[in-house]
């Protein structure tokens, strides 16, 4: 994760914005065409300001990183010490493979 706007210090603090970069495995027996993910935030203190990342073709047994990051926002109303959660759908070939 790479800190976008904020105190610099590494660690996530309210009012922050971080891009996170996601690599993505093929355990399968076969090319993972147009792999990507989409996220989304169920809480109250993150906002996502980019959802998507598309990976590409992923051969059987290989990994690769997005080819471009996601961006968050951490809210200004976010205590101290709170976990964050984001949550992520893959698809391939256009159809939903695996939710977290």
């Amino acid at each position: 994760m790479t800190e976008v706007s904020g105190a610099g210090d590494l660690y996530l603090d309210a009012g922050e914005t971080w891009d996170m970069a996601t690599r993505l495995d093929n355990l399968g027996h076969g090319p993972a065409q147009s792999a990507s993910l989409a996220w989304s935030t169920p809480g109250p203190y993150a906002n996502m300001t980019s959802t998507t990342q598309d990976f590409g073709v992923i051969e059987p047994g290989e990994g690769a990183w997005s080819l471009a990051p996601v961006t968050f926002e951490v809210a200004v109303t976010a205590p101290d010490d709170i976990q964050l959660c984001l949550d992520a759908l893959q698809t391939t070939d256009g159809v939903q493979t695996y939710a977290s």
